[in-house]
C-alpha cells in the first residue's frame, strides 16, 4: 500500500470582517474561473475565521458581549462562504482560561446545533468542550478538525497519538506542522506517516490516516508569543497597525484578540511560496496563510499566485507527464516565479527554518 491524501489544500486565516468581505469579494471571481479545474485537482480552499469587529481595549471583557451577536458574525461569514463553496472553519484561540470556558461551550453548543463541523483546534481545551458538546447532544457526528502550529507537531509519533485518540469522534483533516523543522525533515516526517507503517496500519480501521493533509505555515507573520501582557499605551494608541522595537532596531507586530490577549509576531513574513514544489515532493499538502497584518491587495496577489503555482505542480504530479507537456508547465511554472520575485510582497522575507536545523 502506497497512499497519499487525495486532497491538497490553501487554509487562509482572516481576523477581522472587512477583510474577509473585501477578499471574498474579488477573490470570488477569480476562484469561479478556476472552480471546475480546482475541483477536478482535488485543491481545496479552506477560511478560517478568527476574530470579530469588537473593540479590544485592555478593559474590554469578551463575556460580556451577548451570545446572539457572536453566532450571528460567525453565521453570516460561514454562509457567504458555503454559497461559494468555500470551506469554514471556525478559530478557537490558542490560550483561553476557565473564565471563558462557560461562554465558549455556549457558543459552541449553538454552532454545533447550526450545523458547525469544521473547526481549526489552537488548544487542547476544546477537544474537551468539543467532546462535552457531542456528550450532551447525544450524537457521534463526525467533525473536522485542523490543529494548528501551536501542537508544535514535529514527528508522526505525536500525529498517529492525535488521530489514534481521536479517532472515535473526529476526523483529522489537516494539521500544521511545526515551523521549526527542515526541508528534510518535513521529508522524513511525511514518509513516517504515510508509507513506513503500511504493515502496522493496514486494517481499515486506520486507512484514515491517508486523509490527513500534512501542513505548513506557508506565508504570513508568524505569531511568536501570545500572552496576557499590556501593550504599552494601547488604548490610546489610534494606528491599526502596532508594533514593539527589539534592542537591535527589530521590529515586531503586535495585536490584541478579543480575549485580552497580546499576541507578538515574527519581524519578517515568512514565506515557502519560492519552495511549493519541494515541500509537494516531501509530501506537503497543506499551506497555511495568516493574513494577519497583510494589506488587502497583498493577500490577493499571494493566494492567487499560490492557487496559480500549484494548479500547475498538481498537473504534472498527477499526470506523469513528460517529454514536451512536462517541458511546458515548467516553463509556465518557472515564469510565474520570476514574475512574481519582483513583486514588493516578496523582498524582505524569511524562509524560517526550512533549510536550517535549529540550534
Amino acid at each position: 500500500m502506497n497512499m497519499k491524501p487525495k486532497f491538497k489544500s490553501i487554509s487562509i486565516l482572516i481576523d477581522n470582517n472587512n477583510q474577509i468581505y473585501g477578499l471574498i469579494g474579488d477573490f470570488l471571481n477569480f476562484l469561479s474561473s478556476h472552480s471546475f479545474e480546482l475541483e477536478k485537482l482535488g485543491l481545496k480552499v479552506n477560511f478560517i475565521f478568527d476574530s470579530f469587529n469588537y473593540k479590544t481595549s485592555h478593559d474590554f471583557d469578551f463575556n460580556t458581549i451577548e451570545n446572539s451577536k457572536i453566532i450571528k458574525d460567525i453565521l453570516k461569514i460561514r454562509d457567504v462562504c458555503e454559497k461559494n463553496k468555500l470551506n469554514f472553519y471556525y478559530f478557537t484561540p490558542p490560550i483561553f482560561y476557565d473564565s471563558n470556558f462557560k461562554k465558549f461551550s455556549e457558543i459552541i453548543n449553538i454552532l454545533f446545533k447550526e450545523g458547525q463541523k469544521n473547526y481549526f483546534i489552537s488548544n487542547f481545551g476544546f477537544i474537551t468542550l468539543l467532546e462535552k458538546i457531542l456528550n450532551l447532544n447525544k450524537t457521534n457526528n463526525d467533525l473536522n478538525l485542523i490543529f494548528s502550529h501551536n501542537f508544535n507537531l514535529a514527528n508522526s509519533m505525536h500525529i498517529d497519538v492525535l488521530k489514534n485518540s481521536l479517532n472515535k469522534r473526529f476526523n483529522i483533516s489537516e494539521v500544521v506542522l511545526s515551523p521549526e523543522l527542515t526541508l528534510d525533515e518535513l521529508d522524513d516526517l511525511s514518509r513516517n506517516f504515510y508509507f513506513k507503517h503500511d504493515d502496522k496500519y493496514s486494517d481499515k480501521n486506520n486507512l484514515n490516516r491517508y486523509q490527513t493533509i500534512l501542513s505548513v505555515y506557508a506565508y504570513g507573520y508568524f505569531p511568536i508569543i501570545t500572552a496576557r501582557v499590556k501593550y504599552p499605551d494601547w488604548d490610546s494608541c489610534k494606528a491599526d497597525k502596532k508594533f514593539i522595537k527589539d534592542q537591535k532596531g527589530y521590529m515586531f507586530p503586535v495585536k490584541k484578540d478579543y480575549l485580552g490577549n497580546t499576541v507578538i509576531l515574527n519581524s519578517k513574513k515568512l514565506n515557502l511560496i519560492f519552495d511549493l514544489d519541494k515541500l509537494i515532493k516531501a509530501n506537503i499538502n497543506g499551506f497555511f496563510i495568516d493574513t494577519r497584518f497583510l494589506e488587502l491587495k497583498e493577500i490577493k496577489f499571494i493566494i492567487e499566485n499560490i492557487i496559480n503555482l500549484l494548479v500547475l505542480i498538481i498537473k504534472l504530479e498527477q499526470n506523469n507527464l513528460k517529454g514536451l507537456q512536462a517541458k511546458k508547465l515548467q516553463e509556465e511554472f518557472e515564469k510565474i516565479i520570476k514574475e512574481i520575485s519582483k513583486s514588493n510582497y516578496l523582498k524582505d522575507f524569511t524562509k524560517g527554518h526550512l533549510y536550517r536545523e535549529v540550534i
